[in-house]
């Protein structure tokens, strides 16, 4: 090809590439004003569990309101602590309970 001559349209270079289509998503900017669908509550409601509850939600366990949260024994534990969830494996139990804490059983 010459320069002289015109460029197919189905040419293929590094010129052309593009991804494909909808395999890209602009990030939700949030804060952002009334406007923007996300501005005052960020999108997370007014109070509640997942607009409060942060240490749970970045470890990815308050998905939603409607899963249960079991605690299943993984690690020690050397202080006593008092747990919350709505069920314990018999495991996490005793180590609960043998480090001198309590588990609580939500409803």
């Amino acid at each position: 090809m010459s320069p002289s001559e015109p460029r197919d349209p189905q040419e293929i270079g590094l010129h052309t590439l593009k991804p494909a289509p909808g395999s890209r998503k602009a990030r939700k900017r949030v804060g952002r004003g009334h406007g923007s669908g996300t501005g005052k509550t960020s999108g997370r409601g007014h109070k509640g569990a997942e607009a409060m509850l942060e240490a749970l939600k970045e470890k990815g366990l308050v998905a939603r309101r409607d899963i249960p949260v079991k605690i299943l024994a993984k690690g020690e534990l050397t202080k006593p602590l008092t747990v919350h969830a709505h069920k314990f494996s018999a495991a996490a139990r005793e180590a609960i309970e043998g480090a001198g804490g309590t588990c609580v059983v939500v409803e």
